[in-house]
Formats: C-alpha cells, sequence, structure tokens
C-alpha cells in the first residue's frame, strides 16, 4: 500500500517531458561528453548497435534515451555511442526530467530471448529451436571467420 508521504512527494514531483528527436553524431557526442557515473561501456554491444545501424535494421522502437532532472543521462550511452561510430542520425524517444531516483531501476528487467520471439510468433519448442538457430549462424559465421552475433530481429 501507497503511504501518504509518497502519495504527496509524487504530487509535487516535476513531470517528464517526452519528444522525439534526431541525434546526430555531434549531438550524441555532446551528451556523451556530459555523461557521469554511469557503467563502463560494453564495446561488442556498441559494435551491435553500430552495424544494426550501418546495414538499415535499427528500427525505431520507443525505447527512449533517459535524462534526470538535473541532467544527468539515465541511459542510452551505449546507443549514443553507436550513433556516434556509425556516423548517422538516429530518430530517438527522448524523456527529460526524470527523478534521479530511477537509475536504480533501469534496466533490470529480463532481455528478451530467442526462444521469446519465437514463441512469439508461434514456434513450437522456441528455446530449442532459438539456440538451434543461435548454433547454426555461429557454426557459419566461425567458419567464414565472422565474430557477428545475430540479433533477436535477424533470427
Amino acid at each position: 500500500m501507497t503511504n501518504v508521504a509518497e502519495l504527496k512527494r509524487a504530487a509535487t514531483t516535476p513531470r517528464a517531458e517526452y519528444f522525439e528527436e534526431v541525434i546526430t553524431p555531434a549531438i550524441a557526442r555532446g551528451y556523451l561528453e556530459a555523461n557521469r557515473s554511469n557503467r563502463p561501456v560494453s564495446r561488442w554491444i556498441v559494435k551491435e548497435y553500430v552495424s544494426a545501424m550501418i546495414e538499415g535494421e535499427w528500427l525505431y522502437n520507443g525505447e527512449a534515451i533517459k535524462f534526470d532532472r538535473d541532467g544527468r543521462l539515465v541511459d542510452g550511452q551505449h546507443r549514443l555511442e553507436a550513433v556516434v561510430k556509425a556516423n548517422k542520425p538516429i530518430a530517438f524517444l527522448v524523456i527529460r526530467g526524470l527523478d534521479p531516483e530511477v537509475f536504480k531501476t533501469i534496466d533490470t528487467g529480463k532481455k528478451r530471448s530467442a526462444g521469446d520471439v519465437l514463441a512469439i510468433k508461434g514456434v513450437k519448442n522456441p528455446n530449442a529451436v532459438g539456440a538451434a538457430m543461435r548454433l547454426l549462424h555461429r557454426t557459419l559465421a566461425d567458419e567464414f571467420g565472422l565474430k557477428k552475433r545475430i540479433s533477436n530481429t535477424q533470427l
């Protein structure tokens, strides 16, 4: 049950603003230069995003670049790094004005697996099929000297 103090705080908390923004490499670079106290960048995630952006596989899916009300980037550093490296403007939903406390709740959910995607598509034994597809891809990629992961979109 929510207590009265929490309800009063929610009523007086400034609302976040959200809008679509085309983020150019220069804008992304600026956001990243101001980025502080975030987790280390995962180079392989950035590489995957860059590949998707360059190959035209990047889809506008509503995942937002998020800033708290102090202007701190709280979600989106890997996507912004990819925009810079891909050297390509990309449209994102941008949210500004979040409570700084939201940082501890971001990226804590379950990532959608290949099995999840295949189950949604109605495939029988989706986890086994997804694992087999990833294994086949990995085998073929290694055979040709490629070290690229397969995304759920490609799957």
